[in-house]
């Protein structure tokens, strides 16, 4: 369900790394996700390493596709424009994706 009543929505998201030389191996980091987060709502993503948190929030910032399902911010398709002007995001170490290139929003 994807209402703007949600600060993030994501259904059946699924992340499949794979080894960019041979193709034979792969790593499933995220598989089938479903979370509805309300505006209002404090929220914690916990886990162990390798557990797809970081994964998560490259996709909704549009800093990586997922494989398959689908995110909204606030009502918009994770990594577009409008999602884009909506959300911050500080990550502990920046690393930043070759195809991202700074744009004014």
């Amino acid at each position: 369900m994807n209402s703007t009543a949600d600060a993030v929505c994501v259904n059946g998201l699924t992340q499949i790394y794979r080894h960019s030389y041979w193709r034979k191996s792969e790593v499933r980091a995220l598989n089938g996700i479903d979370l509805c987060v309300r505006q209002g709502d404090m929220f914690g993503l916990v886990g162990p390493n390798g557990a797809g948190k970081t994964t998560l929030l490259k996709i909704l910032t549009g800093a990586v596709r997922a494989t398959s399902g689908e995110a909204f911010v606030f009502g918009h398709p994770a990594g577009s424009r409008p999602a884009a002007r909506l959300l911050g995001y500080l990550p502990e170490s920046c690393a930043f994706p070759g195809h991202l290139t700074p744009v004014h929003f």
